[in-house]
């Protein structure tokens, strides 16, 4: 632990410090929000609430990525901090419409693909680095890892084709099948570490 949590340079700290406080306010606007959703029974307050509590874990992982020594994590907390944070703005977007109430999905649908193509690409990416760490890890773990990189990659490019705007069922299925087949590769690797340490 003292190995990693180690960078307490004044900048990191002051860095770190800043991050807690916008964790802080943001999951107090959150609590808050809950608080008022409930009174009012409002569902776009629930959503907000959802939001914001998304915003708070931007702000911490940004947090741990100015005090974690070791790149490739602080890295990896950075890139987490910015995907929650996107979550957290883009679930608060209001949906633009068109002339009489009605969507506007002509005219929007440049920024909509764009959208569904930025949302596969941290399923892209996972499946990338699942290639490069099957190579370092032991010969029985080795498929099993690649299996759970293929999913991840698999479900991207699910995600990916949504641009297409194919039916909804079929986006659904095939979800469902990558991760029925990650679980179920995810259940083996634990059985094999559960029989290796000898038990839980």
């Amino acid at each position: 632990m003292v190995g990693i949590i180690v960078t307490l340079t004044a900048t990191s700290i002051a860095l770190m410090m800043l991050e807690v406080v916008g964790f802080i306010g943001f999951l107090l606007i959150a609590l808050r929000l809950f608080i008022l959703s409930r009174l009012l029974k409002s569902e776009s307050l629930e959503y907000a609430t959802i939001s914001f509590l998304l915003l708070s874990f931007s702000q911490l992982s940004m947090a741990f990525s100015a005090i974690i020594a070791t790149p490739n994590i602080s890295t990896a907390m950075y890139v987490a901090s910015g995907g929650f944070a996107a979550l957290g703005f883009y679930s608060l977007t209001d949906k633009y419409k068109g002339r009489g109430g009605e969507w506007n999905e002509y005219a929007l649908f440049p920024l909509l693909s764009l959208y569904k193509l930025l949302i596969a690409v941290p399923d892209l990416a996972a499946g990338f680095f699942g290639f490069k760490t099957s190579k370092s890890v032991e010969s029985k773990t080795n498929a099993v890892m690649i299996g759970i990189a293929f999913t991840f990659l698999l479900r991207g490019l699910i995600i990916a084709s949504a641009i297409f705007n194919p039916p909804l069922s079929i986006l659904d299925s095939g979800l469902i099948v990558v991760e029925l087949v990650r679980s179920s590769l995810i259940m083996a690797l634990l059985i094999k570490y559960i029989i290796e340490a000898g038990g839980l």
